[in-house]
């Protein structure tokens, strides 16, 4: 069947409010796509921080809502998000409630009798993986009680309050690879995983591609010497996402005389500890932090690398940057948790570690760096598994056709 669709998504944050972070992209650019092939998509944010309450981003309308708080799922969230969707049904009714993450979740607290359409939920996580992020921490919020117990209370608020409800009422449950699948069904049973349908995150291959020039010249512009390793992390900067780690394995291939560099590309709670750490460690010559950087920037950082590194220590759905660099041809060492072990097969496609093991991240450089033949397969391979597997328009026509399945009433695909 076809039919173009008019679709109201919730997403408390978006990309265009400045947060750039994997799920971020992830809603731009399947609105962007869902728009490019003729289907109208709305979205429901958050207040803006700069006071926008209306915005129009290539085909996609952003209502932002001024009386809610910045990315918050508290404060009247629910209530007026939910009242916004209302207001705009009765001018130009939807066709379908798409919720980014559980965003959507008033519908089950405020209306649970009498929601006018299906819901269709993409998530790329559940508790679970915030459950993982909070104990990895446990030891550093014991420290501080009152953080301790505000942590513990947002997951009790996150399960109860807002992540169960929505799966009760969501009609399709989209989950970018099958570790979050079957999260859901662990943590809140088998009649919500039945219905979930997995969709794999896609990226752009035409965009995300392998560019020797473009790399040379970003390690002419960094100071990189032909015989020196350069090796690259990009991402959100926390604790959760293993940057410490990177950190110890350099100053170990440092102490073995390995020439060697590292990039730490993003922006975090962690920035300044991370900078301090490499400082204390003698790094500071070695290690170089660029601060947030935009896609067309990523793409000569992946170039420029020699290897890709991604400790996280928390459940991934599938990120982003992993395919991305994969795209570009560097070979990539990445934790093995999460989705991340249904992307890559170690030793055929990249390699893989234990989260937070610093020594195994060490033997994998080290194995890259002393062979040549080995980390130029692995790049190959890894680049001709996202082409074949994760391409934005597949990511965009399997969403596609699982909301069209759910407006028409089908079951899940």
């Amino acid at each position: 069947m076809s039919m173009s669709l008019n679709i109201c998504m919730f997403s408390r944050v978006n990309f265009w409010q400045g947060i750039k972070g994997g799920m971020d992209f992830h809603g731009k650019v399947l609105s962007e796509g869902l728009v490019r092939k003729g289907h109208k998509v709305t979205i429901i944010s958050s207040r803006h921080p700069e006071g926008i309450l209306r915005d129009h981003k290539n085909g996609v309308d952003i209502h932002y809502l001024p009386d809610t708080v910045f990315g918050s799922r508290r404060h009247g969230w629910a209530a007026k998000s939910v009242k916004k969707f209302y207001e705009l049904h009765h001018q130009a009714p939807f066709d379908l409630i798409w919720s980014q993450s559980f965003d959507a979740f008033g519908f089950a607290k405020i209306d649970n009798t009498n929601i006018p359409l299906p819901i269709v939920a993409t998530l790329h996580g559940c508790v679970a993986q915030e459950m993982t992020s909070f104990f990895s921490n446990t030891r550093k919020n014991i420290k501080s009680p009152l953080k301790f117990i505000k942590g513990l209370a947002g997951l009790v608020f996150a399960y109860f309050i807002c992540q169960k409800p929505l799966l009760s009422v969501a009609d399709r449950i989209i989950c970018v690879s099958p570790v979050v699948a079957k999260d859901i069904g662990k943590w809140f049973g088998s009649r919500y995983e039945e219905k979930c349908t997995i969709i794999d995150n896609g990226i752009d291959v035409d965009f995300f591609k392998a560019d020797p020039e473009k790399g040379r010249r970003i390690r002419q512009q960094l100071g990189v010497t032909d015989d020196e390793h350069l090796i690259l992390s990009l991402g959100r900067l926390t604790y959760a996402k293993g940057h410490h780690v990177v950190i110890d394995a350099i100053k170990m291939l440092v102490d073995q005389k390995i020439k060697v560099k590292m990039i730490i590309a993003g922006d975090g709670e962690s920035l300044e500890l991370l900078k301090n750490m490499a400082g204390q460690s003698g790094l500071s010559n070695r290690v170089i932090f660029t601060g947030f950087v935009s896609h067309d920037d990523a793409v000569g950082l992946y170039n420029a690398a020699d290897i890709f590194v991604m400790p996280t220590m928390t459940i991934e759905g599938l990120p982003f940057v992993i395919l991305e660099a994969m795209a570009c041809c560097t070979p990539v060492i990445a934790s093995d948790i999460g989705g991340i072990k249904y992307v890559i097969t170690d030793m055929k496609n990249g390699l893989l570690i234990g989260p937070g093991k610093t020594s195994e991240l060490f033997e994998k450089m080290v194995k890259l760096i002393n062979a040549d033949k080995l980390r130029l397969y692995l790049a190959k391979q890894g680049q001709k598994t996202v082409i074949e597997k994760y391409s934005l328009n597949r990511m965009i026509t399997d969403t596609l056709a699982a909301m069209t399945s759910a407006v028409a009433g089908g079951i899940p695909l």
